[in-house]
């Protein structure tokens, strides 16, 4: 069915009269995996947090299990096991499955296993995930899948895995580990949560152990295989209210320097406020809002900060929520009664102090994300949060009355971007990178003659590539100018070409047809610029980046929603319905 509108656009009967060969629906099929042509290569060196499906902040897929499918490196494997490597079949056909022989515990205490150390790497940001396929070599088995927690006090909780000669994939999941956190697949039973009760004597079990994933998610996801290092997958991300998907999303690497973003009991100065720790439900589904609540007849000096020194563009994000009072004032200087009010009843902005720059967005369940961007002057300043009750205002407190506030961010950039959750240190999230190389990208594109089409979803990043490749001279490049409210093609590196649009809105839909002296672009059906003398065709590129400029900046900060390439020039009134 979802290829039914590609073959209509291809010609009569499904015949690819137009030559495309590239066809990727990000949004509508939320995967890279490409409808025809290549399917592209994605990286990103950390974690990263999304919109899923159901409206609520996620962790993106991701293995945090190293040597997924070798249990002989990264993994521990106690005295007495054997391990043999490579011994069967996996799920997917390659002989890649381990085989390991757990023998029979002689006395009580004895514990065989195979464990890999997470240490404190996921503590304190929800529910991991642990999961496994496990077979038997013959007849049945039962071996438990564990997760423990070292914390104080410690967690543990495991599966029983009733093991058969048929591959099946075995899940546990831990809420909120504190500590260090270990991943075991073996013979031991000992009880959850509490003091530890010893294993009893364990039968001998033959199993075959592949694809180990653990990820911060409450239940087991698409496996992503991982070598000897974790592996972050590609978000798809969702509208928090009408929960549709806006596409692949592409972002620059940022850094939160604000520590305990979820806890503003901690790290966070309380002036004239207490702060009520998991008050509420989050944007993330947990409760871990926490609540400010300005002290009795508490006026302008009420307030949760952490000081910092900044230079240059900055901006400052907080999840807020009403409860008793519908206003929460967020400002970056050396006043207190100054800074963005943002109601929170209606998602609206007040009054906003010269030199700040406020916006909201919803989130759905009465949460908005309340964002204020700014330029720090060098100086030691206090990033503030402060309940209030109207705007403008500095409203006398009760003791009582406040709002919900949760995964508070403050980065280095003149925008917002998505969600880092931080605890104990600043974290940064690494850049997104996805493109398309080498043969792959040879065998789909025409240098000569072709038509590119892309749907955008949002972009907030002035200077961002839809697409680029690599050619020296000409390049094929479509990108949103500096000032955000055009879309241009260059041809030649550096210099614009062609005009596609000016004053733009998202989401959009853009195209390019081309061949030699004859170049139109296309937006949301209607033609745009158009050139001649183009000065010859565009020289032979090694690749195709989405969302990024040649492997780096600057990058998008939005949404692709689809990318489709023909190997001809199509005719206008072709391109402009393909751009509808």
């Amino acid at each position: 069915m979802k290829y039914a509108l590609g073959n209509m656009l291809n010609g009569a009967g499904g015949l690819n009269a137009d030559q495309l060969s590239l066809d990727l629906q990000f949004a509508a099929d939320k995967t890279l995996t490409a409808r025809k042509g290549p399917t592209p290569v994605f990286t990103r060196g950390s974690s990263a947090t999304q919109v899923g499906a159901s409206g609520l902040i996620e962790y993106a897929p991701e293995n945090l299990a190293l040597q997924s499918e070798n249990f002989g490196t990264t993994w521990s494997n106690s005295t007495g096991n054997a391990l043999t490597l490579n011994d069967a079949l996996s799920p997917t056909g390659t002989l890649t499955a381990d085989r390991v022989d757990f023998p029979a515990t002689a006395a009580a205490g004895l514990v065989r296993s195979l464990t890999q150390n997470f240490g404190s790497a996921v503590a304190g940001n929800g529910p991991v995930t642990a999961s496994v396929w496990l077979r038997t070599v013959s007849g049945t088995s039962t071996v438990y899948l564990t997760l423990l927690d070292g914390g104080a006090p410690w967690q543990r909780v495991h599966v029983a895995c009733n093991v058969t000669t048929a591959w099946t994939r075995f899940s546990v999941t831990l809420n909120t580990p504190t500590l260090s956190l270990f991943m075991t697949v073996g013979p031991d039973t000992r009880t959850t949560n509490g003091t530890p009760a010893q294993p009893a004597v364990q039968d001998a079990a033959s199993v075959y152990a592949w694809g180990a994933q653990l990820e911060r998610f409450s239940s087991a996801r698409a496996y992503i295989p991982t070598t000897t290092a974790a592996v972050y997958g590609a978000r798809f991300d969702h509208d928090p209210v009408t929960l549709a998907c806006k596409g692949l999303l592409i972002e620059e690497s940022r850094t939160n320097i604000i520590l305990q973003s979820e806890d503003f009991g901690t790290t966070w100065t309380a002036t004239q406020a207490t702060v009520s720790t998991n008050a509420a439900t989050a944007p993330n589904g947990l409760v871990t809002a926490d609540k400010i609540i300005p002290n009795l007849a508490a006026g302008p000096l009420s307030r949760v900060a952490q000081v910092f020194t900044l230079t240059g563009a900055h901006t400052m994000s907080v999840f807020a929520k009403a409860s008793e009072w519908g206003w929460i004032l967020i400002s970056y200087g050396p006043i207190s009664n100054t800074g963005v009010w943002f109601n929170l009843t209606n998602g609206t902005i007040g009054t906003q102090t010269a030199g700040l720059v406020g916006s909201i967005i919803p989130y759905g369940n009465g949460w908005y994300k309340c964002i204020v961007a700014f330029t720090g002057a060098g100086t030691s300043l206090n990033a503030r949060v402060r309940a209030v009750n109207a705007d403008n205002e500095s409203t006398l407190g009760d003791g009582t009355s406040g709002v919900f506030v949760w995964g508070a961010q403050l980065e280095a950039g003149s925008f917002p971007t998505s969600y880092i959750p931080t605890t104990t240190a600043s974290l940064a999230r690494s850049a997104d990178v996805c493109s398309i190389t080498g043969g792959a990208f040879s065998g789909f594109w025409n240098r000569f003659a072709g038509t590119c089409v892309i749907g955008v979803g949002s972009s907030v990043a002035g200077g961002g590539r839809f697409i680029s490749n690599n050619s020296a001279a000409r390049t094929l490049e479509m990108w949103t100018t500096t000032l955000i409210s055009n879309i241009d093609f260059l041809e030649v590196s550096g210099g614009q070409e062609l005009r596609v649009a000016t004053g733009i809105t998202y989401p959009i839909k853009v195209g390019l047809a081309y061949a030699i002296n004859d170049y139109q672009s296309s937006y949301n059906g209607l033609l745009g610029g158009s050139d001649t003398n183009t000065g010859g065709t565009i020289p032979d590129p090694n690749a195709l980046h989405i969302g990024n400029l040649s492997g780096s900046a600057p990058r998008l900060t939005g949404h692709i929603q689809s990318i489709r390439y023909f190997k001809k020039r199509l005719p206008n009134a072709k391109l402009q319905t393909l751009t509808v």
